[in-house]
């Protein structure tokens, strides 16, 4: 009796992660959104963070939906069949396009400043570094880290 309960449970456990798996926003097989709706989100997470004007809102709104459109339009195509991989860039197409992204950070950026007030801006890149030093290795990635030298 106790391995029939044991396994039904075992199946039950399974079957509700195999069911939550690829729900959420990003979830599923790789699906990208509009970028329309990626504009909109950005710029909620803007209003909120930095308590921005219905003026401003609509400013950073429309350069957000252009930066969306330029990174959807970059983005690399499937290939026909499902079989197929993309070809792998090569290293100087790699660099040609990180110096792309780059630059267009950097207008984005320079766009902004004019938009936010010096204070909003302020925040903003604040807010920038901290969600870059936290992707480049923040206390979780260090935490690993020690822990695998303890163990050697």
């Amino acid at each position: 009796m106790k391995k029939i309960v044991f396994l039904m449970v075992t199946l039950l456990m399974t079957a509700g992660m195999a069911m939550a798996q690829g729900q959420g926003p990003r979830g599923g097989k790789g699906e990208q959104q509009d970028p329309k709706v990626q504009a909109e989100r950005r710029t909620e997470r803007m209003v909120k963070a930095l308590s921005l004007t219905d003026a401003q809102k609509q400013q950073v709104l429309e350069l957000n939906l252009a930066e969306a459109e330029k990174r959807a339009e970059c983005k690399p195509t499937k290939p026909a069949t499902e079989g197929e991989k993309p070809a792998k860039p090569t290293a100087e197409e790699r660099e040609k396009r990180r110096q792309e992204m780059e630059t267009q950070r950097t207008a984005y950026d320079a766009k902004l400043k004019t938009i936010l007030t010096p204070e909003q801006y302020t925040k903003y890149t604040e807010q920038k570094a901290n969600r870059d030093k936290k992707d480049k290795g923040g206390k979780d990635k260090k935490k690993g880290g020690e822990r695998k030298q303890k163990k050697s």
